[in-house]
């Protein structure tokens, strides 16, 4: 469109000062940021980061599922070669139950590090809240069932889930709503 000589007024008195090709820019500016990386227009509330804090629980736990998952393979072999009598264990019912306690935190760990990867609520949240009693229960199982004793041990297999499951029902509720 030809110039006319004439400016056109500004919706904002700062955009008279500096021109209406300022107006545009911000406009443009506007919709870039409201666009994701793939071209897809994202609100800002759904571009969300998931906190640092979760993605840090989530790779201890995968660390901690590692670990565990080793814990179970040696019980397994423990019980294959039937040492379950030698190593203090009451027979092999206590090493079964024992091996079950150590599958299922171990599934627990992986599948609430992936729920809190995605910042997800059952998942991730809730699962986290499992874990920590299950690993109360196991340590509990021990104390009572096979030791007799208070181990500190013991203290350490529950710290872990009891810090995570804190954590995800206080400060990163908010954040784990999907």
């Amino acid at each position: 469109m030809p110039s006319t000589g004439r400016r056109k007024k500004a919706k904002f008195p700062i955009l008279e000062i500096f021109g209406e090709n300022v107006e545009s820019k911000v406009r443009r500016a506007s919709i870039r940021n409201l666009v994701g990386k793939r071209g897809v227009a994202v609100m800002g509330a759904e571009r969300s980061q998931r906190p640092g804090g979760v993605t840090t629980l989530a790779i201890i736990n995968f660390v901690e599922f590692a670990i565990s998952l080793l814990g179970v393979l040696g019980l397994v072999f423990v019980y294959f070669r039937g040492a379950a009598v030698q190593s203090g264990l009451s027979g092999n019912t206590g090493l079964l139950i024992l091996l079950a306690f150590n599958g299922v935190i171990s599934v627990l760990m992986f599948l609430s590090g992936i729920g809190l990867l995605g910042c997800r609520k059952i998942i991730g949240r809730h699962l986290t809240s499992l874990l920590f009693l299950v690993s109360l229960a196991k340590s509990v199982w021990v104390v009572n069932a096979e030791s007799k004793q208070f181990d500190l041990m013991l203290v350490a297999l529950v710290v872990w889930p009891l810090i995570a499951a804190v954590l995800v029902n206080t400060v990163f509720k908010d954040d784990l709503v999907r």
